[in-house]
């Protein structure tokens, strides 16, 4: 309101299944100054939409900088100049998003998850003499 702009924009609270909406996007813009293991990431991968995130606690774990832009938690200036390079460069966000699409695949199906898991519990089970 003090900007001016308020009439701009639109506060709907809690979306439920805010995820289906995510196709609409031309770009997801996580700019946390922390983060846990973002979902949203993983839901921007699946929705094929190009990512320009902060590179702050899981999410290095969840995207790269081959599948989409990482900037330092606060580095505006950086921020802004991969948000315009998303859209200005689409040869390049296409391939970010196809390689992050790749990675969706490979690394967070439920298929290598379950596998990981049944892994783990395998050696441990061994380690154990069960």
């Amino acid at each position: 309101e003090a900007l001016g702009v308020a009439d701009r924009f639109y506060w709907p609270g809690e979306v439920m299944q805010a995820g289906r909406y995510l196709k609409a996007f031309d770009i997801v813009a996580l700019t946390s100054w922390t983060e846990g293991t973002p979902m949203v990431l993983l839901e921007a991968m699946a929705a094929g939409v190009p990512v320009v995130s902060t590179a702050v606690g899981g999410v290095p774990d969840v995207i790269t900088a081959e599948e989409a832009h990482l900037c330092g938690a606060g580095d505006v200036d950086g921020i802004a100049v991969a948000l315009d390079d998303a859209l200005k460069d689409r040869s390049s966000a296409i391939a970010r998003v196809s390689a992050a699409t790749t990675r969706l695949t490979a690394d967070f199906a439920v298929e290598p998850w379950t596998d990981s898991y049944r892994s783990v519990y395998l050696a441990l089970l061994e380690a154990y003499g069960k």
